[in-house]
């Protein structure tokens, strides 16, 4: 997203944004946000096409996922699906605190970093069942107590309705580092 990015520039931010492999431009191959790959699980194309696809178009081969869904059908097999296509990284799940799951006494090769503020009105306790409090309504609870890391996910379609730039402002009045996930 242009204003994203145009606001991490003038204030000396960096993040990570999820694309899907086919809204992939032929410019954002040169633009400076940290590009990494969104898996779409409802696509026609595997796993392993929508990476080759994306490195195709970036240059580059992804480390970190972020599905398109809250709800997995599996567990452990979603990241060890994940793990098996090279992605290092996952951000699906609503969380504080990162893991590595362990699978049939393995631990598998992969981090899963749980995002734990997202756009205001995407997580309502009025028609969501993962969640007792949507915390983005006061995201400085989180702050206040020390909590690291903090993830915020935010949408560019819904960036009127959230407060996406006073993530960015707290992060800095409590001496947060902001950075990408890479």
């Amino acid at each position: 997203d242009p204003e994203f990015e145009k606001f991490e520039t003038e204030n000396g931010y960096n993040s990570t944004t999820f694309v899907f492999h086919h809204r992939i431009n032929k410019g954002d191959r040169h633009c400076k946000t940290d590009l990494q790959f969104h898996y779409n699980k409802f696509s026609k194309l595997t796993i392993k096409e929508q990476i080759q696809k994306f490195a195709r178009k970036l240059d580059k081969k992804p480390k970190i996922n972020r599905n398109h869904r809250l709800w997995w059908r599996e567990s452990h097999l979603d990241l060890a699906h994940l793990a098996m296509n090279g992605i290092e990284v996952d951000s699906t799940l609503i969380g504080f605190k990162p893991f590595q799951l362990v699978a049939e006494q393995r631990l598998l090769p992969i981090w899963e970093v749980p995002f734990s503020i997202v756009d205001y009105g995407a997580i309502s306790v009025t028609n969501s069942a993962t969640c007792a409090y949507n915390i983005v309504i006061d995201m400085e609870i989180l702050f206040k107590k020390g909590i690291t890391p903090i993830v915020g996910l935010f949408h560019p379609y819904l960036k009127k309705l959230s407060k996406w730039r006073e993530f960015f402002f707290l992060a800095e009045k409590y001496d947060y580092k902001i950075m990408d996930m890479t």
